[in-house]
């Protein structure tokens, strides 16, 4: 159920709101009046709901179970693979039997690799990983680059060493990525006429990769149509 206080108090930001509910008309019931502050608040409301309203049929273009199974499957190793079961699992909230079952329902569509002792998945014939250099990534702190997987530890080489739990002031706002590995944290501060971007660095970078940073930061500042001010921590 969504909190009216939070509505009034996000009104000078505008966002959309998802309201998720069973049925076709629940939300007029349950939440209607705070839907419509929404919307007339500047916010983009959006409705979903688990049925059409039908009884008894199956609509046409409804997944079986075990089709939805290897679709989300597909999807997943798609997107972000190299993926294991468990991080799979832990993305879809299906159990770990379900999950081998919808890699299973895919047969030759996946691929798997063993590196060390852990098996990784990924769609068959998906184009090799490009080589980059000094790439530098401004990543939201639930980004699917950091949060779609349940082992983070082959993008936490540089970090090793440094708390990642909530308190640590580096990694409490956003997530910087250089060349795919985790460096720090980042966050922003928006005025009418800028935006202050504040770095927090677990190591300091070298010039071709600093230089990159401040690039990137800018492409932000384009993105929000306001000149950027950074500010780096090392």
């Amino acid at each position: 159920m969504l909190d009216v206080v939070a509505v009034r108090e996000h009104r000078c930001m505008p966002s959309t709101i998802v309201s998720f509910h069973a049925h076709p008309d629940d939300e007029a019931i349950l939440v209607g009046g705070t839907l419509a502050m929404a919307a007339d608040a500047g916010h983009r409301v959006v409705l979903v709901f688990a049925t059409r309203g039908d009884l008894g049929e199956v609509a046409d273009g409804v997944l079986a179970p075990d089709e939805a199974l290897a679709e989300l499957s597909r999807r997943y190793f798609t997107s972000h693979g190299p993926a294991t079961v468990s991080d799979f699992s832990w993305w879809s909230g299906l159990t770990v039997a379900d999950s081998r079952n919808a890699i299973a329902l895919l047969g030759s569509a996946l691929v798997s690799e063993v590196v060390g002792e852990t098996t990784y998945w990924i769609a068959s014939g998906a184009a090799p990983a490009a080589v980059t250099k000094n790439a530098i990534h401004l990543l939201p702190n639930y980004d699917e680059y950091f949060i779609g997987f349940r082992d983070r530890s082959a993008i936490l080489d540089v970090v090793k060493g440094f708390s990642l739990l909530p308190g640590n002031p580096m990694f409490t706002a956003h997530v910087i990525v250089h060349d795919g590995q985790l460096i720090g944290g980042w966050k922003r501060s928006l005025s009418l006429k800028s935006v202050a971007v504040d770095v927090r660095l677990v190591s300091k970078l070298k010039p071709a990769a600093r230089k990159a940073l401040l690039a990137t930061a800018t492409q932000y500042g384009e993105f929000l149509g306001l000149p950027v001010e950074v500010t780096s921590h090392e």
